[in-house]
């Protein structure tokens, strides 16, 4: 098939591409830049914009001219033809979207954007909806039905492209950092129609996105971008059924109770737990109790059966609560100085091991008696993490992080130490694989040898916490100072989502979480929010 080209020298190209033979040649915008060219195939025309006003229509067999399409003022900035309803969209600095029959090559609408200056832009199949993007950043979306815009939103990075699916129900936009975010169209209270952000992401290249366009017969986003590649995308990574957001005093961490799948939330309120979100009738149904306000709680967990609670406060203490007890059956202080900074519970659920920054040991509360041990230095050293059948823990060696057998406390292998230590170390459920973040890149090892899988690179900022799903394939990272959640495919190490955050949050607030049943996926939205989101896994 005969492949076109553009470029920037004005030159209009086309080739044959089994041969690899130029088959045709038009200086088209001489000395302009060729910014865009689109093919209509129904009048064998290709109709290009350069660095001028004009949009100029060539014989795609002969090369020759058929004429100038003239409205703009200024330069056109990019054009996108619509074959099925045979109309052309184009974009112009004049701050002007003009929309052209391609039947009578007359220009029937015009939609004044001032101020914006669009860049690129594209019509919905059904011809109703006109979006396009601008430099500043921002996002807009105009009713051409009603004749009046519904959507104007800044976006967190400048976006490149915007493009709807088949349905004109879907707005894909692309980004200048490599990211194709998703939007919906959704119907309000009152009944009509708007446009909201589906919270969906993903990091499709490592660089700017120059096009994205949509292929209705196979199903597919097709994206290229500046650093060489194309990529078919089978639909969106991330499907997103609802959105619940909890609203509490200042959250510090929260966990899903495995079996009734219910959060338990450490707050300004205390520890406090919720109905499980899919027993919501509305997202305003939010049921909340508090299980104990008498401490600074700020770290919680749950034991694998969903029986028993540890909390842990700033001033030192360690709550447990056995089959849901409002009362804690044991409160013991475990440091005198130092605040709680993890908690984990051995599969067994017998005792807890608890650490503290700063503190030279650590120490384990029997959960049924409230005694205290002490954890020898020589196996242990301030922070652990367990794999989830408690015979491997992940703990902090000499200028390392140590893999060590609980039972036998061999080190199995050494691997580089993460940033921080706590949330920013996580086993695979089948404890065959160790992610660590290290400052912004993230890190998979096998942790039997160490040997390092895959190398996770695509936050700004310095990663603070992570979260296996229950089948180990999918990997959470939280980076709050680049306000992003990400989700990645671990077989492959590739993102596979990107949940843009509100505002910036700090480094001992970054908390994801997957339910036990794999229904749910949570993460701090900000200091007082959490959002939760019905999720499932799509195949690559």
């Amino acid at each position: 098939r005969p492949l076109r080209r553009r470029g920037d020298d004005g030159l209009l190209l086309r080739w044959e591409v089994s041969s690899r033979r130029r088959e045709l040649s038009v200086r088209a915008h001489l000395p302009e830049l060729a910014y865009e060219v689109v093919i209509d195939p129904d009048r064998r025309l290709l109709i290009s914009c350069g660095g001028d006003s004009g949009i100029r229509l060539w014989d795609q067999d002969l090369g020759i001219s058929r004429g100038t399409l003239v409205g703009h003022s200024d330069t056109v900035e990019t054009i996108q033809l619509h074959a099925d309803i045979r109309r052309l969209a184009s974009a112009s600095t004049d701050h002007t979207v003009r929309v052209w029959n391609l039947d009578t090559l007359e220009c029937e609408r015009v939609v004044d954007v001032q101020p914006a200056r669009p860049r690129h832009c594209c019509l919905s199949p059904d011809g109703r909806w006109l979006a396009f993007c601008t430099p500043e950043p921002e996002l807009y979306i105009y009713d051409l039905l009603k004749e009046r815009r519904i959507l104007h939103q800044r976006t967190l990075n400048e976006p490149t492209r915007v493009c709807f699916d088949d349905t004109g129900n879907r707005l894909f936009v692309a980004d200048q950092v490599g990211v194709i975010e998703v939007w919906g169209a959704i119907t309000d209270d009152s009944g009509e129609l708007m446009w909201k952000s589906a919270g969906q992401g993903w990091q499709a290249h490592s660089t700017k996105i120059h096009h994205l366009c949509w292929s209705a017969a196979d199903g597919e986003l097709i994206s290229a971008a500046q650093d060489g590649t194309v990529v078919a995308w089978k639909d969106p990574r991330v499907e997103r059924k609802s959105e619940i957001d909890f609203e509490f005093s200042d959250v510090r961490d929260f966990a899903f109770v495995p079996g009734s799948e219910r959060l338990l939330i450490a707050c300004n309120e205390g520890l406090v737990t919720t109905l499980a979100p899919a027993a919501f009738d509305s997202l305003d149904n939010k049921v909340r109790v508090t299980i104990d306000d008498a401490s600074r709680w700020h770290r919680v967990a749950v034991s694998a059966d969903g029986r028993t609670i540890a909390g842990g406060s700033e001033d030192g203490f360690v709550g447990i609560w056995r089959n849901g007890e409002s009362t804690p059956s044991h409160r013991i202080r475990v440091f005198a100085d130092l605040s709680v900074h993890s908690l984990s519970f051995t599969p067994d659920a017998r005792h807890v091991w608890v650490t503290a920054r700063g503190a030279n040991s650590a120490f384990q509360v029997n959960t049924d008696t409230g005694e205290l041990t002490v954890v020898p230095s020589s196996q242990f050293s301030r922070h652990a993490v367990f794999s989830a059948d408690g015979a491997t823990f992940a703990t902090e060696g000499e200028h390392s992080l140590q893999v060590m057998d609980r039972y036998t406390g061999v080190t199995r292998c050494r691997v580089p130490p993460p940033s921080l230590f706590g949330d920013t170390v996580e086993f695979s459920p089948d404890g065959k694989q160790l992610a660590v973040a290290d400052e912004r890149r993230l890190r998979i090892h096998d942790a039997y040898t160490g040997v390092l899988l895959h190398e996770l690179m695509g936050h700004e900022e310095r990663i603070g916490g992570l979260a296996f799903d229950g089948e180990g394939k999918t990997l959470a990272s939280f980076s709050g100072g680049d306000r992003t959640v990400r989700l990645w495919h671990v077989p492959t190490g590739t993102c596979l989502s990107a949940f843009p955050l509100e505002k910036r949050i700090g480094l001992d607030r970054m908390r994801c979480r997957f339910s036990h049943d794999q229904r749910w996926f949570a993460f701090l939205l900000d200091a007082d929010r959490i959002r939760i989101l019905r999720w499932r896994q799509l195949s690559l």
